[in-house]
């Protein structure tokens, strides 16, 4: 069965509610780097879609996440190629999230949310703009 992005978005915003009071046998910080996790892969699958249906092609080789970044990032514009750099920490902050579990996490996912909303600002510019030519 596939996944849509509908149901990413609505997993994370549903992570996002329940951050504000946890369930007993969850911590917050779990809840948030649940939630830090779930922002980027919804921002990566979206990032990727745009790309796709605009000539970007899935390198076979190396990691596929730093690809789709760099496409971003080897745009004209300096506005879409900070699309590349935030996504890129984005990317840092799912690691965090995933890989540094002995590490405290603090206000990370506060900062992955908001960044992960101006991401998907600039790329919604970015379809657009690439639909109407002015890219």
């Amino acid at each position: 069965m596939a996944v849509s992005l509908d149901e990413l978005f609505d997993l994370r915003d549903n992570l996002i509610a329940l951050a504000s009071q946890p369930p007993l046998d969850h911590s917050p910080e779990t809840i948030d780097r649940l939630i830090t996790a779930r922002t980027y892969y919804c921002v990566y699958h979206y990032g990727l879609d745009i790309a796709l249906a605009n000539g970007y092609v899935v390198p076979s080789g190396g990691s596929v996440h730093q690809a789709l970044w760099a496409y971003f990032k080897n745009r004209q514009l300096p506005k879409y190629k900070k699309i590349g750099h935030w996504g890129h920490d984005l990317h840092v902050f799912r690691g965090n999230a995933d890989y540094d579990i002995h590490i405290p996490f603090g206000a990370i996912r506060k900062d992955a949310v908001a960044l992960s909303a101006d991401i998907m600002d600039r790329l919604n510019q970015f379809d657009a703009d690439i639909a109407s030519n002015k890219q």
